[in-house]
């Protein structure tokens, strides 16, 4: 259901933002620039000259999205006149732009580590492993199919570039009839963006994190025993994000996640003996949503 409602989602948002009108510059010279920034001139069109815009605008309105050599570039609205009659009879420019400096806007970008930076928030389950239910028939315990698993994240997303990376804090839980556990983790991505525009990014990343304090309460002979210990583990996968660069976005994914645990006390065996409990393993699929910082 989750990946039928993401499509539909990215369907109508990536609709949405490749929606184009004309425009006519009427400033002398109306520049366009790689980066929403305007910090890369690449280029310009004349005064009188017709152009296609995309209809999404961004910094507050003041600038919108135009294609050049097949890539997302940028122009002042204020350099342009929409929805005018002069359109009619004007023909579209060709824009005075090469790739050479599309090429050199991008090896100039300065990447500041202050900029380009996203707070993400994300809900998921993680499905766990049949090695885990199988410890739960070994020590007579009914294991559950699913953890929750919370994700806030701070990714820092540079435009020009392809890799993304991540820090945050994660919280997973579980809980059954005879048992529960729950844990809090530092964690750490990096990723690569397999195809990037405005409208998405799909990302491919592995992380590693741990967790100082790993909580596990469970029934043994009538009474609750709580234990604690430790974890750490690693984490690769994937994820879509809708709205790249854009103020609000979208996210989904899906993640192979492993918990190493150490420091908790053996569990009692149906067979009189005892067994330690020394990883759990699943896939989580999350969604949640992204907001610029």
């Amino acid at each position: 259901m989750y990946l039928k409602l993401l499509a539909l989602l990215t369907l109508l948002f990536s609709s949405a933002l490749y929606a184009s009108r004309p425009a006519i510059v009427v400033s002398t010279r109306a520049v366009i620039y790689a980066d929403q920034e305007l910090k890369s001139p690449i280029g310009f069109v004349s005064a009188g000259r017709k152009v296609v815009v995309g209809d999404v605008a961004r910094k507050n309105g003041s600038i919108l999205p135009i294609i050049v050599i097949g890539r997302v570039a940028w122009i002042k609205a204020s350099d342009l006149a929409l929805n005018t009659e002069e359109l009619k009879n004007v023909t579209t420019s060709r824009f005075k732009v090469n790739e050479e400096q599309f090429k050199n806007a991008e090896e100039k970008f300065d990447d500041n580590l202050f900029e380009n930076n996203y707070a993400q928030f994300s809900f998921g389950s993680l499905a766990v492993d049949n090695s885990y239910k199988e410890f739960g028939e070994t020590t007579g315990y009914t294991t559950g199919d699913t953890a929750t698993a919370l994700r806030f994240h701070v990714f820092h997303r540079p435009p020009f570039k392809k890799s993304v990376w991540s820090v945050g804090v994660g919280y997973y839980a579980q809980s059954e009839e005879e048992y529960e556990w729950e844990t809090i983790t530092v964690e750490a991505k990096y990723g690569y963006s397999l195809l990037q525009t405005n409208a998405f990014a799909l990302d491919a990343f592995a992380g590693v994190f741990i967790g100082g304090d790993f909580r596990y309460q469970r029934q043994e002979d009538g009474e609750t025993v709580a234990d604690n210990g430790s974890t750490y583990g690693y984490m690769y996968g994937g994820q879509l994000k809708l709205f790249t660069w854009a103020k609000f976005g979208l996210v989904g994914g899906l993640v192979r996640q492993t918990f190493f645990l150490s420091g908790l006390s053996p569990f009692p065996t149906t067979g009189g003996g005892r067994s330690d409990l020394q990883e759990i393993s699943g896939t989580n699929f999350y969604f949640g949503l992204s907001v610029k910082l």
